[in-house]
């Protein structure tokens, strides 16, 4: 290699290095500028991020309390439900009562009635016997199977009623039977 082979080299190399050393300042230039612009914005972007996280604990603070407050208006709804089953309950017991307190009214009413006329005393006619072209089912069983005249009646009407029941008992057991035969099996 000749001097001024080598001095073309070292003018190259100085010129590269030249252009490398601009190209890096300029990039030191950038990154500071991006570090300059990071260190700015890091305040900003904290604050915004605690607001965030500010944001989202008061967004699940009342989703919390709404969770609640649907369990309590369901538990509220459940309250009146239950307590319409059980008043349906409590009147038809109170119903099934007062039907027995009268069918027992009536059973003591017969042999008194009895008695008064063995006595010779004036007996008045019960308005419900005038009333037998109105007579409901209720009121059917009450004069039929409920009264009793002495205790062979009274076994006469605990056989019809036995009977009846085991009817009725029967009926029930094939109206179930065809049921279970017309559901639909769920796979």
């Amino acid at each position: 290699m000749t001097l001024t082979q080598i001095f073309t080299g070292f003018s190259q190399a100085k010129e590269q290095l030249t252009a490398t050393e601009a190209e890096s300042k300029q990039f030191k230039l950038c990154l500071d500028q991006i570090l300059k612009d990071i260190d700015e914005w890091t305040p900003a972007i904290q604050r915004q991020r605690e607001d965030y996280e500010a944001a989202v604990q008061t967004i699940d603070s009342p989703t919390g309390n709404n969770d609640e407050a649907l369990r309590e208006l369901e538990t509220a709804r459940a309250k009146p439900d239950g307590a319409r089953r059980r008043l349906r309950i409590v009147q038809h017991e109170r119903d099934r009562l007062a039907a027995q307190t009268a069918d027992l009214a009536m059973q003591f009413c017969v042999p008194l009635k009895k008695v008064r006329e063995a006595r010779g005393g004036f007996v008045a006619t019960p308005r419900y016997e005038l009333e037998l072209d109105t007579l409901s089912a209720g009121r059917l069983i009450a004069q039929r199977l409920v009264t009793f005249r002495d205790k062979e009646g009274l076994q006469a009407r605990n056989q019809e009623l036995l009977s009846v029941v085991r009817e009725l008992s029967a009926a029930r057991e094939e109206l179930n039977t065809q049921r279970s035969w017309l559901r639909p099996v769920d796979n």
